[in-house]
């Protein structure tokens, strides 16, 4: 715990901030002194940013095992812009590097001129204290724990193929795939019927190319709102490379929480 009379602090160091659907917080600049015996032990002991790596991880899924999404170095991260699964992605810190740079260089004024101490802690923690993670209180749900088989078709197969794979599987959505199972598309059962009424016979002409999807390790409440934003009733589940891992329908959720 760190402790210290506000008033006595810089409004430099000290900020008011306000996080979108979160609240208001708190900014505040803390330099912490590390003991070093002699500058060339400080060179033989520090390591650059490309040396040091860190886990990308989403924090959208509710749960303490959060899948990682890749791994970054420190230089990566101060450059703006990472690559996560072949895509650019711009990424900022939460804290300004100029501001750390600028208590760091302050701290060492301070300990050059004698105006700063190392003193001994306010306060131990107890040697025998147990920390033990929050309890969940309710178990969540994923779109892996209902997630159904896809039906699957391809692009060159006919309006009336797609039809009979409908009626057979008994099911209103068929997912269009490329020869690797990468998601091209989506048909539905009111597609195919629209088509036929309109007298088109060509699949290319009725199939949704730009498709809603989910991942398999995101909540499922996060998808079923996805679809009601939307209005449609099935999202193809994938993973990275848009594989298709099989389909989530409004029926699966409800059939879930019916339980």
């Amino acid at each position: 715990m760190v402790r210290g009379n506000a008033k006595k602090m810089s409004p430099e160091f000290l900020r008011g901030a306000s996080f979108t659907r979160y609240g208001t917080t708190l900014y505040v600049g803390i330099g912490v002194p590390i003991p070093i015996l002699n500058l060339g032990l400080a060179k033989k002991t520090a390591i650059r940013d490309d040396e040091i790596f860190t886990n990308v991880v989403d924090y959208g899924v509710p749960r303490r095992d959060r899948p990682v999404l890749g791994q970054v170095s420190y230089k990566e991260l101060k450059s703006g812009s990472i690559t996560l699964a072949g895509k650019r992605v711009r990424v900022s810190s939460l804290s300004s590097l100029k501001i750390a740079r600028k208590i760091a260089i302050t701290l060492k004024k301070w300990i050059e001129e004698g105006e700063f101490y190392l003193t001994s802690p306010v306060e131990r923690l107890p040697f025998d204290t147990i920390f033990k993670p929050m309890r969940q209180t309710e178990e969540v749900s994923f779109v892996a724990n209902v997630m159904q088989k896809a039906v699957t078709c391809k692009e060159h197969e006919s309006l009336q193929a797609v039809a009979e794979r409908i009626v057979t599987q008994s099911v209103n959505h068929i997912v269009m795939v490329d020869d690797n199972g990468r998601l091209t598309g989506i048909v539905t059962s009111w597609d195919i019927t629209r088509a036929l009424a309109h007298g088109k016979t060509v699949l290319a002409e009725v199939v949704t190319r730009r498709v809603i999807t989910a991942k398999p390790d995101e909540p499922l409440e996060t998808a079923s709102k996805r679809m009601a934003q939307h209005n449609i009733s099935a999202l193809p589940v994938i993973d990275n490379e848009k594989r298709v891992l099989g389909i989530v329908t409004a029926e699966d959720v409800s059939k879930l929480l019916g339980r």
